[in-house]
């Protein structure tokens, strides 16, 4: 849950690889989702799940934009 009280979902974009938060609860067992990336436009992300430490257990660190771009 947010600081404002909603729930929230990090979501990785599947194409610039962009971290991102959406105003959202899904459920962790569902890895691939439907958002529009604020970066890019493209609607394919990664759930990363609700806690902000489980960010990089679960993305993709071969679309990390810090390393490969």
């Amino acid at each position: 849950m947010g600081s404002d009280g909603k729930d929230r979902t990090y979501v990785q974009c599947q194409y610039c690889g962009h971290i991102y938060q959406i105003a959202a609860k899904v459920s962790i067992e569902e890895s691939i989702i439907e958002s529009e990336c604020p970066k890019c436009g493209d609607i394919t992300g990664l759930n990363l799940g609700a806690r902000g430490e489980d960010i990089y257990y679960f993305y993709d660190p071969t679309l990390d934009e810090r390393y490969y771009y």
